[in-house]
């Protein structure tokens, strides 16, 4: 009776709170649920401001300003449309002919670049804006890059010229360096692939992209002097939604689409044929009502139209 008791003393000094945390530590291995590291926890809107959040939480206030909110920024036109681009672009990728054709090249740079679409989307979403225009120039080299290595291997007929091609796009994917930007566009433009215009009109839009590359351009933290916040949020978990960072992004990210769609039909005009085309081409159409005249959105519309009257006509 009496080590029962001397138990029962020790089990009323033990610290629960303490012991609790043990045990959760030890069941919850994830650095994402580490007590200690309070930046890695899904923190609510800032209590000073609604547009200041964490990453999760950006998403959903978002969500609020599209569907409960009244839209009066038009985030529908930003977030909605470029959600169903991501899908299209998926419907006209897998629509690539695989068998018996020379697409290898076009059907892996294609894939990769819209899987970037996603990570592009998700970080302008959750207030990153600088890191999302950072894919898209990840993904605008690697469409222009599969360009030229696609366009080099579909034209060729030696077998053996054809696996040297290969072996350096292999090359290239391990880190290697073809040809400055201008030079590759000015290529495209010489052998037919893209207008001058076009051509004015991708550097324009690499060099923009590469601003966020070598430099912090970034707009975190100047909502604070904006809203004027009494203290000062110093916090790296909280991101500072900004609808002209947004609007930007998406602009952007409409043009580097563009250029993927308008090249996979460009590289390989069969595809024009596929049940996926009908099903982007749907998507493209009803996304584009409300949106300007000079959206790329618009522009791909009538690209693909010409296309389909083309093929009809041939």
């Amino acid at each position: 009776m009496a080590n029962n008791s001397e138990d029962l003393t020790n089990d009323e000094e033990i610290d629960e709170d303490k012991l609790k945390k043990e045990l959760l530590d030890c069941l919850f291995l994830n650095c994402l649920i580490c007590r200690d590291v309070s930046c890695f926890h899904l923190k609510p809107p800032h209590s000073n401001d609604p547009d200041v959040m964490d990453d999760l939480y950006n998403g959903k206030v978002l969500c609020d300003k599209v569907h409960i909110d009244e839209d009066i920024e038009d985030l529908k036109n930003v977030i909605c449309v470029n959600l169903h681009l991501f899908r299209a672009a998926c419907f006209i990728v897998n629509s690539i002919p695989n068998e018996g054709s020379d697409n290898i090249i076009l059907r892996e740079s294609s894939f990769h670049a819209t899987r970037d679409l996603k990570a592009s989307i998700f970080l302008a979403t959750s207030g990153y804006y600088r890191n999302s225009m950072q894919i898209l120039r990840c993904i605008f080299e690697t469409l222009l890059y599969g360009i030229y290595y696609q366009s080099d291997y579909k034209k060729e007929q030696n077998n053996e010229i054809k696996d040297k091609i290969l072996k350096s796009y292999s090359n290239w994917k391990k880190g290697g360096v073809v040809k400055r930007i201008d030079v590759m566009t000015e290529v495209y433009r010489r052998i037919g692939l893209i207008s001058r215009q076009e051509e004015k009109e991708w550097k324009k839009l690499y060099d923009t992209l590469s601003k966020f590359i070598h430099t912090p351009k970034s707009t975190w933290g100047k909502k604070i002097n904006e809203t004027g916040f009494s203290e000062k949020i110093t916090c790296m978990a909280y991101n500072i939604y900004d609808l002209q960072d947004f609007l930007t992004w998406s602009e952007c990210f409409r043009k580097v689409y563009e250029i993927l769609i308008k090249m996979c039909f460009i590289l390989e005009p069969t595809m024009i044929e596929q049940e996926g085309i009908e099903l982007a081409f749907d998507i493209f159409k009803k996304q584009s009502i409300d949106l300007e005249e000079n959206d790329a959105l618009k522009v791909l519309v009538e690209f693909i139209e010409l296309k389909k009257n083309q093929h009809e006509n041939s």
